[in-house]
């Protein structure tokens, strides 16, 4: 698990970052002890540095670390029975619209409370924009906080009249007899509402990555509005455009299409399977993997680039040795 990931915070990840050498980024940021200070100026350098952080892509700033060239190089904790975690919640409340759900961790170095870091961690939020203390909206760019543009701004509340929508989950399973010379395969997706605003114009692509010289697509046209291209023998798309409403924090189902395999080819075809999802959607977009041999669905970025070049190195690797046999036929049938 991920710095940005975890749930709970100690002075082992503070040496970690520091030994590892983190460089500050866009989600990421180090204050000096120094930057909790009751005085005007600091407590609104702090509602400019967390509502920048929420008007952007969310983030963690860890307030007790310094830094240098933006890698941290050492501890420079605050007094915590002075600067207490709820004197910070009440300085973060002086931000306008309050943002939900952010996280205070108090790190007490040796049990000593003289010598507090606090991480913060502030979620992306749905509310942006949101106003710091100097009645200015800020946004992370490079290392820094820093004023939005007037389009910027008005972009944001736009953004609040827009779903949120996620792929939630996949199913991808058997449904036929085995004792069949194929083996029939559904498919369905299920699409989440993570907002307060109705999603009604939403297309759900899905491209499967396998062998389509031994497979069949079908659907019943009278029950989903599906469309599918064969983008090339390994890759084809099938297109679902929205059908119904989601409503804020509902859940709806899409797909309802059947793959049918030539049971001698079934095995091999689960085995190396992957589906690319991408989610299009008024304001936004999502895009995951699903892997069906182990029911995974995959938002990670980095894992999904490696199946992408996992998948394409298969692909070619079939390729190239069909080309080799068909040079070696051709060459003897003359």
């Amino acid at each position: 698990m991920n710095f940005y990931e975890k749930i709970e915070y100690n002075y082992s990840d503070i040496q970690m970052l520091i030994v590892d050498e983190i460089e500050e980024n866009l989600h990421l940021d180090y204050k000096d002890g120094r930057a909790l200070c009751k005085d005007d100026k600091k407590r609104m350098e702090i509602t400019k540095d967390i509502s920048a952080f929420a008007n952007s892509d969310g983030g963690i700033i860890v307030y007790g670390v310094t830094e240098a060239n933006h890698k941290p190089v050492g501890v420079a904790p605050v007094d915590g029975s002075i600067y207490t975690k709820e004197w910070l919640e009440q300085v973060i409340q002086r931000i306008s619209r309050r943002i939900k759900d952010v996280k205070i961790y108090p790190i007490r170095i040796d049990g000593d409370i003289t010598k507090t870091i606090y991480v913060v961690k502030i979620p992306v939020s749905n509310d942006c924009p949101h106003m710091a203390e100097d009645r200015r909206y800020y946004k992370r760019f490079n290392f820094s906080s820093v004023p939005m543009e007037e389009y910027e701004v008005r972009a944001s509340f736009n953004k609040k009249l827009s779903p949120t929508l996620t792929i939630e989950d996949c199913v991808f399973y058997q449904n036929n007899d085995e004792e069949e010379e194929y083996v029939e395969y559904n498919f369905k997706a299920y699409i989440y509402n993570d907002s307060n605003n109705v999603g009604d114009n939403y297309k759900l692509n899905a491209i499967f990555c396998e062998d389509f010289g031994k497979c069949s697509f079908s659907y019943n046209p009278q029950e989903e509005r599906l469309s599918y291209t064969i983008l090339h023998r390994f890759r084809m798309k099938v297109a679902m455009p929205s059908k119904e409403y989601i409503y804020p924090y509902e859940t709806v189902e899409v797909g309802h299409f059947k793959i049918k395999v030539d049971r001698s080819y079934a095995s091999t075809y689960m085995d190396n399977l992957v589906i690319e999802l991408n989610l299009y959607y008024q304001g936004g977009s999502y895009s995951a993997m699903y892997i069906p041999k182990s029911d995974e669905l995959i938002t990670d970025e980095t894992r999904m680039k490696s199946l992408t070049e996992q998948s394409t190195n298969r692909i070619n690797k079939i390729i190239s040795i069909e080309k080799e046999e068909k040079e070696k036929t051709d060459y003897f049938d003359k």
